[in-house]
């Protein structure tokens, strides 16, 4: 029970409830209660209105978290904004018939709301009145209903079925969004307009009847529901606004009607069982990513009557041919050829075709546009000499969105091949092809060499017949690439391999490395040093205190205990050729990726290696004839070369 003074009443309004809480009964006489008069009232659990109240107030109860149940009269005609917003605990509510307008957020985040009966009445609930209310199963709209505010019943997520009164004109942006358990909707025929994000994120959502009457589809109105299947687009629709149906994920088949001139951005992107689509003949627009991601649309058609756009074996081409807009995501077969008619790639145009793995650009291609080729399974691409520049994401690898051409967006030249890794987090690497690095102007030189060692290190076979310009620019500057060589180990195994190191870079970089904690790499440097300058301090006669002896001592050590050794912790290995159980070879460019290799050797405690060398304890190669320039090198050095049945069952062995 409570005490009077608990209440602070004037003229009967209760302006300010200061009691402890729990069950309260509030006096007769109360006329109306007041904004925010229980507001926070944590102890409050249950809350009983006296008949004669007409009003209660804005946010009068928000925010008590442990009110279960309130008792509104027949008396009370208005409910303000906000009233029962953040209760979470109440479970059941039957509003007075009296009410006519359920206002702004007044049930808001009524989490534990099980059922609520609105009267006969109402005619207009406002913006987010049941938004939040989770745990709310059904719930049955008055006749006499005309508008549905914004967000009005957001992320209910238990709401199973809803059917919208007929008089109802007017229904808010995401009204029923993120209703996670949505599965069907009547939509009266008096609605003309579809809101923005009306059903957006509610992935059950399998059946929705869009009225004929209806002219306009707002934006993301059906984005990511993931259930549904199929829908019919009325005839008085003109335009698909952008990520109208995004990432529906189960979407089959849908009807453009001839109306449609226009299609938003990212309409369809990440349909995943679209297959096919027909474009009606006025269409006069096409946003970008539109058809994206659709791994299963092998054609987009469109009739020979169209006036803006006409189809190639299912790929969307402006009417002259010159504009490739849409390859469609699951267009058949691993390898296309851009037509020789073709002038310009639209941004997105390949976006999503993670089948395609090669493709050949025509010389009379002058722009790719961003994003063109992001997330296809393109390995390797040549752009011609025709276009000028390429945008910072034309090339994106499907690992992560992330990717970029970064510092050398602003440095793309003629005849670039574009190596995609598939190493997720690795940069896209241009590599000139054009001809000598001697025929760039010098600004472009140094983002080339680093193409070269990229090249190299993948071997990508394109850029073989000018390695030795390469060469000769990197000795001209042994000074800057050594530099380099301090924290890349595979451009200081390109310089000890190709003997471009000087002595006195030798020894910086034998300072850099001890720092490591590397002996083998310091191994291999005093390798190098000593053959081709001599050894230091009588030819290395060094007593077994010297820094130099017990780094080579520890080195000899090291391979000493990994003779006889079961499993391969600490073995040093290189390969070379095709491995039937590691790395991806693409066959059109010689290019190949180890990664997967690497993590399976660093997994058992050894190390990979790009390059043999003197610290190189084997070869893996399944060729005993090959002449690559790892077998010459390993051959040279006395490293041992192993098949790849040996390797793996050396790799298994338990220690």
């Amino acid at each position: 029970m409570s005490n009077a003074s608990d209440f602070v009443i004037e003229n009967g309004v209760l302006k300010k409830y200061t009691g402890p809480g729990g069950d309260v009964v509030i006096p007769d006489g109360v006329t109306s209660i007041g904004d925010d008069a229980f507001s926070l009232c944590k102890g409050l659990t249950s809350i009983e209105i006296p008949e004669g109240t007409d009003r209660i107030g804005k946010g009068a109860f928000s925010l008590c978290k442990n009110l279960a149940r309130v008792s509104i009269p027949n008396s009370v005609k208005e409910i303000g904004g906000q009233a029962f917003s953040f209760c979470e605990s109440l479970k059941h509510v039957v509003i007075p018939d009296g009410i006519t307008i359920i206002k702004n957020s007044t049930f808001y985040e009524c989490r534990s709301l099980k059922s609520i009966t609105i009267p006969d009445g109402v005619t207009c609930i406002e913006n987010e009145a049941f938004g939040c209310c989770v745990d709310l199963p059904e719930v049955k709209l008055p006749d006499r209903l005309i508008s549905l505010g914004i967000r009005a019943f957001y992320t209910c997520k238990k709401l199973t079925t809803v059917s919208i009164p007929e008089r109802v004109t007017s229904i808010g942006l995401g009204a029923f969004s993120r209703c996670d358990s949505l599965q069907s909707v009547s939509i009266p025929d008096g609605v003309t307009s579809i809101g923005e994000r009306m059903f957006e994120h509610s992935g059950s959502l399998t059946d929705v009847v869009i009225p004929e009457r209806v002219t306009e589809l707002g934006e993301r109105a059906f984005a990511f529901c993931s259930s549904l299947k199929q829908i019919a687009i009325p005839e008085g629709v003109t335009s698909i606004a952008p990520e109208l149906f995004k990432n529906c994920d189960s979407l089959e088949t849908v009807n453009i009607p001839d109306g449609v001139t226009e299609i938003g951005k990212e309409a369809f992107f990440g349909c995943l069982n679209l297959k096919s689509v027909r474009l009606p003949d006025r269409i006069a627009k096409i946003g970008e990513s539109a058809f994206a991601c659709c791994p299963a649309l092998y054609e987009i058609t469109v009739s020979d009557a169209a006036e803006k756009y006409r189809s190639e074996d299912g790929v969307l081409f402006s009417k002259d041919g010159k504009k490739l807009f849409v390859f469609p995501a699951g267009h058949r077969g691993e390898t296309y050829t851009v037509p020789d008619h073709t002038e310009q790639i639209t941004p997105s145009a390949f976006f999503g075709a993670e089948q395609l793995k090669q493709i050949t650009l025509p010389q009379s291609l002058k722009s790719i546009g961003g994003n063109a080729f992001k997330r296809t399974g393109l390995r390797f691409a040549t752009v011609p000499k025709s276009v000028a520049k390429l945008p910072q994401k034309a090339f994106q690898s499907s690992a992560r969105e992330e990717i970029g051409f970064q510092q050398y967006v602003d440095r793309i030249v003629p005849f670039v091949a574009v190596y995609v890794p598939e190493t997720v987090g690795a940069l896209v690497h241009p590599v000139y092809i054009g001809g000598p690095l001697s025929d760039l102007p010098a600004k472009l030189k140094n983002a080339a060499v680093n193409g070269f060692f990229y090249a190299l290190q993948h071997e990508v076979t394109a850029i073989l017949p000018y390695k030795q310009s390469y060469l000769d620019h990197i000795r001209k500057n042994s000074k800057t690439y050594a530099k380099q060589a301090e924290t890349d180990e595979y451009v200081l195994h390109v310089m000890i391999e190709e003997d471009l190191l000087k002595q006195q870079e030798i020894e910086t970089l034998l300072e850099a490395y001890d720092g490591k904690d590397r002996p083998d790499i310091i191994a291999e440097l005093l390798d190098v040093q000593q053959a081709r300058f001599g050894g230091r301090k009588d030819d290395l006669s060094l007593s077994d205190n010297d820094p130099e002896m017990k780094r080579r001592m520890k080195m000899e050590a090291r391979r000493e205990a990994i003779r006889n050794q079961k499993g391969i912790k600490g073995i040093v290995f290189v390969c070379t050729g095709r491995l039937e159980s590691f790395g991806y070879y693409d066959d059109y460019t010689g290019a190949k990726d180890m990664s997967d290799l690497k993590e399976y050797i660093e997994a058992r405690g050894g190390f990979y290696r790009s390059a043999v060398s003197s610290n190189t304890d084997y070869l893996i190669c399944n060729d005993p004839n090959s002449n690559s320039v790892k077998s010459k090198k390993a051959k040279e050095l006395g490293v041992p070369v192993i098949p790849e049945d040996l390797f793996l069952k050396m790799a298994e062995e338990k220690a």
